[in-house]
């Protein structure tokens, strides 16, 4: 790091600026956001789990209050509406805030709730459709279960013209395996051991 060009200290030339604020695009930005959301979560009485660094609770007497942090976005999970108000109204005194209200849509998975016995629906159908759009996979017939029954495949089959090795180095396999994983960990675990066994031979 140097100093900038039209502001130089002679008398200390290996002095730099001290960063007070942060801003978008600067390395620093992400660490300190995460340090301040941190910091106020926790002198409200949150306490983050050890398993997941995003995931904060805070329980008061039968009721709990759970907040997931992603980046910026921030969902609200409780058994009560007045403690969601009120977590609601904590953030809005330290940070700009927009209230997207009820849940429907986050991290390409779709929430569909229903009131009459208090459940909750995952689907990823934009998200899988968006998949098959990007490769091109639309128009292709469906299939009842996710792979060939007896299915073996190893490296040996692997092409060995030069131009078939080419043209596969340009097909977006990895891309393609790292969607489908996260269908995996989501809403769709009838394809985790297709996935896992493709991935072994990437």
């Amino acid at each position: 790091m140097e100093q900038p060009k039209y502001f130089k200290d002679i008398k200390h030339p290996n002095y730099v600026c001290l960063l007070k604020k942060t801003l978008y695009s600067f390395k620093q930005s992400p660490r300190i956001w995460y340090y301040k959301r941190h910091q106020f979560l926790i002198n409200k009485g949150y306490k983050r789990l050890k398993s997941d660094q995003n995931l904060y609770t805070n329980h008061n007497g039968n009721h709990i209050l759970i907040l997931v942090v992603y980046v910026d976005d921030i969902l609200i999970i409780s058994n009560a509406v007045e403690h969601i108000k009120m977590a609601k109204e904590e953030l809005a005194t330290t940070f700009s805030i927009t209230d997207g209200g009820p849940l429907h849509y986050m991290l390409d998975v779709e929430f569909n709730l229903h009131s009459p016995n208090n459940s909750t629906q995952l689907c990823q159908r934009k998200f899988i459709e968006d998949i098959l759009n990007k490769y091109q996979m639309m128009d292709l017939k469906p299939s009842l279960i996710p792979a060939v029954p007896n299915l073996c495949l190893n490296p040996d089959m692997a092409p060995k013209d030069p131009r078939e090795i080419k043209d596969i180095e340009t097909q977006p396999f990895r891309e393609m395996l790292g969607s489908l994983r996260y269908l995996v960990s989501c809403t769709k675990p009838d394809l985790c051991y297709i996935t896992s066994y493709l991935s072994r031979l990437m």
